[in-house]
């Protein structure tokens, strides 16, 4: 079993709302019309992998 410390939580909550942003902004980007297509989905992915990462601190 694995507990965290309250500040531990805390980190891993932002580190997942991160994480779980980059890719909603990527396909926030796209049009309705291309959500739906396969090409614009693998820039999507592109996208999201080419992205930065934000500087932890």
């Amino acid at each position: 079993m694995l507990s965290l410390t309250e500040p531990g939580r805390l980190a891993l909550e932002r580190d997942m709302g991160e994480r779980d942003a980059r890719p909603a902004g990527a396909w926030a980007s796209l049009s309705a019309t291309g959500r739906g297509e396969p090409e614009p989905a693998a820039e999507l992915m592109e996208r999201v992998a080419d992205a930065e990462t934000p500087a932890s601190g």
